[in-house]
């Protein structure tokens, strides 16, 4: 790749890190007026543009976990699980979550969250 092939992949790439990063602002918005459908629409879009960015697939399984989408909420979490790219605090609140929600299923999913 020549010089241009690869100074237009980088504006690319930093197009789609603040395109993701507006999404996932917006989905915070969202979040915050308890528009968790929406917010998790956002997060989802952030995550597509940034795959290996695991804040953007966290942030979308806990609005599934507000909306009591719990099956939805584990799938997402185990993606981020499996993610390289997840910090120490991240690894241990998914960690927090992937057993509050085998705890969930254990009482047939009827569980205080």
């Amino acid at each position: 790749p020549d010089v241009t092939s690869r100074t237009r992949a980088a504006r690319r790439a930093e197009v789609a890190a603040q395109q993701a990063t507006d999404f996932h602002q917006r989905g915070l918005g969202a979040n915050k007026h308890f528009e968790y459908q929406t917010a998790y629409r956002m997060f989802m879009k952030a995550s597509r543009l940034r795959p290996t960015e695991p804040a953007h697939l966290i942030s979308a399984a806990n609005m599934k976990l507000k909306l009591l989408r719990l099956d939805d909420a584990e799938r997402l979490y185990e993606r981020a699980w499996g993610m390289a790219e997840l910090t120490a605090a991240q690894r241990r609140m998914v960690g927090e979550k992937r057993l509050l929600l085998r705890r969930a299923g254990a009482w047939g999913g009827d569980f205080a969250l």
